[in-house]
């Protein structure tokens, strides 16, 4: 597993800890949105670089038969 991989996974876990776990910034709407959606798209960003397609793992739940591919530059 290269660097990049490992540091993805690690950033992918705690950005996904950070979504779930409440903290006194959410108290203060834009700040906590603000926080909220990078850890979002830390998230996204090691999906991707992990190879994981965030639409996979959504079809699973919303009933569909076929996930959207994913097309990488």
């Amino acid at each position: 597993m290269s660097a990049k991989r490992k540091l993805a996974a690690v950033v992918g876990a705690v950005s996904l800890v950070y979504l779930f776990v409440p903290e006194p910034t959410d108290l203060i709407p834009i700040i906590g949105w603000l926080d909220e959606g990078m850890a979002g798209a830390l998230l996204l960003w090691s999906l991707k670089t992990l190879g994981v397609s965030p639409s996979a793992i959504l079809s699973r739940f919303g009933g569909s038969k076929t996930a959207v591919r994913v097309i990488e530059n």
